[in-house]
């Protein structure tokens, strides 16, 4: 099977997979797209405008965005370490009793 054939497969594979999700989904299609939900959504998306600059908000979202990052190197520098103790003993670079 060639790797388009394959492609196309998979592909067709998720499709109907994603329609029988949406399928199996219960709910009310019609209120989610009617007048009141549009403005709804409106109302939401004009809470984002003017955006809140005041000093007490920029802390906290910056001290947030300041632990996010901490969390991904803490994160990235642990997948390292467990990507070292798997991937020395198992290339040999021990020697013969740590394979």
């Amino acid at each position: 099977m060639s790797n388009i054939t394959r492609t196309v497969v998979a592909s067709l594979a998720f499709l109907l997979f994603l329609a029988a999700c949406i399928a199996t989904l219960s709910g009310d299609w019609a209120s989610l797209f009617s007048l009141e939900a549009l403005g709804k959504m409106g109302d939401f998306a004009s809470g984002f405008v003017p955006p809140a600059m005041d000093a007490p908000f920029l802390a906290r979202t910056g001290w947030a965005a300041l632990e996010t990052l901490a969390i991904s190197v803490l994160g990235t520098l642990l997948a390292v370490i467990g990507g070292l103790a798997l991937a020395l003993p198992a290339s040999g670079r021990w020697g013969l009793p740590a394979k």
